[in-house]
């Protein structure tokens, strides 16, 4: 493993929810969100039925996904699996980083 290494919030072609891995072979700051990646086998002799079978995700060169966003901002969510596609924090909760979304009685654009 390379170090620095990012771990990120990987949601597979097809998933609901997210996974949890390592993302490698990019600088950290170069990793965005909606960045299309691939996994990185073990071995074939390796392999077994879990997540520890995967290495790690390397980008795979497709351009980035431009429906995939930070809860809060004012884009698809490409999830697909909240209702009317608003996720219930954006309901109530702003985006720290743009300040964008949530209700008024939480300070947000209502």
């Amino acid at each position: 493993m390379e170090i620095p290494y990012t771990s990120a919030l990987i949601l597979l072609d097809g998933a609901d929810l997210a996974i949890m891995h390592l993302i490698q072979e990019i600088p950290a700051h170069e990793v965005r969100i909606g960045m299309r990646v691939e996994a990185v086998w073990r071995d074939d002799e390796d392999i077994e039925p879990t997540l520890e079978s995967i290495k790690w995700f390397r980008p795979n060169g497709e351009p980035d996904d431009p429906d995939v966003r930070i809860p809060g901002e004012k884009r698809g969510t490409g999830l697909g699996s909240w209702p009317g596609g608003v996720a219930p924090t954006e309901l109530v909760v702003r985006n720290p980083r743009t300040g964008e979304g949530g209700t008024a009685e939480f300070g947000g654009e209502g």
